[in-house]
Formats: C-alpha cells, sequence, structure tokens
C-alpha cells in the first residue's frame, strides 16, 4: 500500500499545482481547503474544512 500524501491549499495556487502533478502520477491525496470549488475530480469527494 502506497502511503497518502497531505496537501493543505489544495483548491489554488502551489497547493492545486502539487495535487494536480501528483494525481497525474497516480499518487494518493487527501486534499484540504476551505472551499473545494476548484478541486480536481478523482477528490471531489472531499468536503471543504470550514
Amino acid at each position: 500500500m502506497s502511503p497518502i500524501i497531505l496537501i493543505t491549499g489544495a483548491n489554488s495556487g502551489i497547493g492545486l499545482a502539487m495535487t494536480n502533478a501528483l494525481l497525474e502520477k497516480g499518487a494518493r491525496i487527501a486534499a484540504l481547503d476551505l472551499s473545494q470549488e476548484n478541486l480536481p475530480l478523482p477528490i471531489c469527494s472531499c468536503f471543504a474544512v470550514t
């Protein structure tokens, strides 16, 4: 089982770029952000932290 990478600020900027790049390589991601507006589709079932 491969590790899960935790990315904060995954909705924009460097966090979004890192999330997309790692997903393209097949990584398992736990993405966190205050909004889920721009989160990539493979992780769209995640919820926004309020």
